[in-house]
This record gives C-alpha cells, sequence and structure tokens, in this order.
C-alpha cells in the first residue's frame, strides 16, 4: 500500500481494500470495528488484508479454529476460491482433516517434528496412514466419508440394529458414543450403514452389493440375535433386502422406527419408538 505526504491511500489502494472485501464477501464489514466482528468475520478480514498486498503467496495457521459450522464453511470454500481464481498458493497448518481432504491440493503429514508423507490428500490421508501418525486406537478414520468413527471396544452386546439406505448412521453413533454394544446386519456392503457399521458393531453381517440377501446371511443373523433386543430402523424394503423381514419376525423383541400402519402391514409385532433416546430407555428396562 502506498500513501500520500498526509498518509492517505492513493486511489488504486482504495480499490484493492474494496475488491478484496468483495472477493471475501465482507464488504458489509467495512465500516465495522474489528473488536465487535465475531471470530468468523475477523478470519474474513484477516484474509482480506492479506489479499490487499497482492501476494503470491498466504501463510495460515489453523484458519478453521474456534469457527462455528456456518463460518468453518465459508472460510473453507474462500480459500479454494481464492486459490483457483486468484492463482495464489495457500500455505497452511491444520489438524482437520476433513479440511485437507475438502479444500487442499497437496498434504504433508508431520510426526515427531519429520515429515511422515506427503502428496494428494485422496491418496495420503488413509486409514493406516493416520494410524500410524496419530497413534488412536479409540478412532478410526473411515476415508470414504472423510470422518473419524469411534471404534467398537469389548463390551457386553445385547443389541442387534437391522438397518440400511442410511437409516442406521445416527442410531449406530449414538450407540457407539454411550459405549452401547450392538452387532448389526444384513447390510449391503455399499451401503452408508455398512461402512458405519464396520467401525462401531462388534459383529457386522453384510451381503454383496446389489445382490438378494442369502439364506447363509439371515441363517447367520438370526443366531446373532438370539436373546437380543433388535431395533428395526425403519429402513426401505426391496427385492435385494426384504429377507430382513423373516430376520424381524424372528425377533422376540423388536423395537421400530416405523408408523403404526406399516408395522401392521408388514406383521410386525413390534414396540414403536419415535427417537434414538427411546431406544436406550426400551433396552434399560
Amino acid at each position: 500500500m502506498i500513501k500520500d505526504a498526509f498518509g492517505r491511500l492513493e486511489r488504486h489502494d482504495v480499490d484493492v481494500i474494496d475488491e478484496t472485501l468483495k472477493t471475501v464477501n465482507a464488504s458489509y464489514l467495512s465500516n465495522k470495528p474489528f473488536s465487535e466482528m465475531s471470530d468468523g468475520e475477523r478470519q474474513k478480514i484477516l484474509i482480506a488484508r492479506a489479499l490487499a498486498q497482492e501476494p503470491e503467496i498466504i501463510l495460515m495457521d489453523e484458519p478453521t479454529s474456534f469457527l462455528d459450522a456456518k463460518h468453518k464453511i465459508e472460510v473453507m470454500l474462500l480459500l479454494r476460491k481464492i486459490a483457483n481464481e486468484k492463482g495464489v498458493a495457500i500455505v497452511l497448518t491444520t489438524h482437520d482433516i476433513e479440511l485437507s481432504l475438502r479444500i487442499c491440493d497437496k498434504v504433508i503429514l508431520v510426526k515427531n517434528g519429520k515429515i511422515f508423507a506427503k502428496g494428494l490428500p485422496e491418496e495420503i490421508l488413509t486409514v493406516k496412514t493416520l494410524e500410524t501418525v496419530y497413534g488412536t486406537s479409540s478412532a478410526s478414520f473411515e476415508a470414504s466419508l472423510g470422518t473419524f468413527e469411534l471404534c467398537r471396544e469389548n463390551r457386553n452386546v445385547n443389541l442387534h440394529i437391522v438397518c440400511g439406505g442410511g437409516t442406521g448412521v445416527n442410531l449406530m453413533r449414538f450407540l457407539a458414543k454411550k459405549g452401547v454394544g450392538f452387532t448389526a446386519g444384513v447390510i449391503h456392503s455399499n451401503d452408508i450403514d455398512f461402512i458405519v457399521a464396520r467401525n462401531t458393531a462388534s459383529i457386522v453381517i453384510h451381503e454383496e452389493p446389489y445382490r438378494k440377501i442369502g439364506r447363509d446371511r439371515i441363517k447367520r443373523a438370526i443366531e446373532l440375535v438370539e436373546g437380543k433386543v433388535v431395533v428395526d430402523t425403519g429402513f426401505p424394503i426391496g427385492d435385494t433386502n426384504a429377507e430382513n423381514l423373516e430376520l424381524l419376525k424372528r425377533s422376540s423383541r423388536i423395537l421400530s422406527f416405523r408408523s403404526y400402519d406399516e408395522l401392521k402391514k408388514l406383521g410386525l409385532d413390534s414396540i414403536r419408538v419415535k427417537s434414538i433416546s427411546d431406544v436406550l430407555k426400551e433396552v434399560g428396562k
């Protein structure tokens, strides 16, 4: 920035400032005191200030720390926009694996002060690599989702989840968080429920993608649910997973998220639950 003899910015500099504020969607903040801004707004202004210098490289330390979900997403998209449209190289430090996967072109993993691995995030951020770097056994990185899932533990298991089509994800994560052991299946291996279950459930029975659930799978599942409370997540029923209805009908105690009308239509004798917390209440009885 160049100032005249009276310390005033030249017209070009004012134009640059206005342009950078527009770039970071922060023109509305031009007259707002920095001390009165939220963390997300301050981050935008700091990025704009760096851009106003018309740099070739911007260095950032944990750019999304302390930001709420809305501002975190805005900053992630903003950094990607700057790199794409302005041709500015952005070098940042972060512990946010999701951020690295979503916006970074290259990553460098550091362990004990030395470079452990480097390359494309899609190739470098694998389960094996992250377990080695972070050394955690209580959670597992699920590369297909870009998230960490709490790992199953050796604990008493008296619950079985019959799910599919993403209807069991929140329930299984909730149970894992609460330390409640469970088994799951039969789930097709291309289903998001299976991806979560293989990390959180003690045992998962699965079928190959697009195949009708086989008799061997159902037989094993029937043996697995013996003596357990079975939760029916209200999964969509089609030709490939209709065999799970037999599993439900062979269960002695079912908790179901389906409506009364659907339960009657399917011929299921079940206790209807409306929420995830209802499941814990019923299991505790």
